[in-house]
């Protein structure tokens, strides 16, 4: 499929933008909450899942305000893509020593993300995304690795059993396309032979259904 027609797409809106969601444009108000719902979730993620060191190619997909940057040692590659300029800005004036920042929609920013790279980390992304553009991102993505890179996603699911509390926060989530674990599992395994799936319950001071997955051996 064409990039020009998955731009097309994309320009439905993929998230809610409207009411109280639409205070989160603002990246002050995007990360007061992260500060006020997370338990140190960034850090543990960084040391448990990424595990950079110096030297690591990072790229963050939907990267908002480079919250992860604060946690990554120095020496790490970074490369940060968003389309919220107001959050690239923001990422920008604080960090941009640390990293590069590009503005836009993978499909516009592809020619400029050349790769190779050792992680890629799609943090709070693939549940913005339809299935048919979620596929795209998943190729995109293993195309853009190196050999033994990992693609990195993190993303409210919803499981079997989980806390109705939970479960009503991911409805109300601004993404539109929250999905159940198994079934972000089949849209990874697509592309890559290597899926590791992680549930957390822990990561929030409310009840809430993180899928972490280490996506490695990109299918040629």
């Amino acid at each position: 499929m064409r990039w020009a027609k998955l731009a097309a797409r994309m320009s439905v809106e993929p998230q809610r933008t409207r009411g109280l969601w639409g205070l989160l444009r603002s990246p002050k108000a995007y990360s007061g909450l992260q500060r006020l719902l997370a338990r140190h979730s960034h850090g543990l993620i960084v040391s448990e899942y990424i595990r950079p060191a110096a030297g690591t190619r990072m790229l963050d997909m939907g990267c908002g305000p480079a919250e992860y940057l604060a946690y990554l040692p120095s020496g790490v590659a970074y490369t940060g893509l968003d389309m919220s300029q107001e959050y690239i800005a923001a990422a920008t004036a604080r960090y941009g020593s640390r990293g590069g920042f590009i503005c836009g929609s993978f499909q516009e920013a592809a020619s400029m993300i050349e790769g190779p790279f050792d992680v890629i980390l799609a943090a709070g992304f693939l549940h913005h995304l339809d299935d048919a553009t979620a596929r795209e991102f998943i190729r995109f993505s293993a195309s853009r690795l190196s050999h033994a890179g990992r693609l990195i996603t993190i993303d409210g699911a919803y499981r079997d059993g989980q806390h109705p509390i939970a479960r009503l926060v991911l409805r109300l989530d601004r993404g539109r396309y929250v999905r159940p674990v198994r079934e972000v599992e089949a849209l990874l395994a697509i592309h890559f032979r290597n899926v590791q799936l992680h549930v957390r319950e822990d990561l929030l001071r409310i009840p809430y259904t993180h899928l972490i997955t280490e996506c490695g051996m990109p299918k040629s």
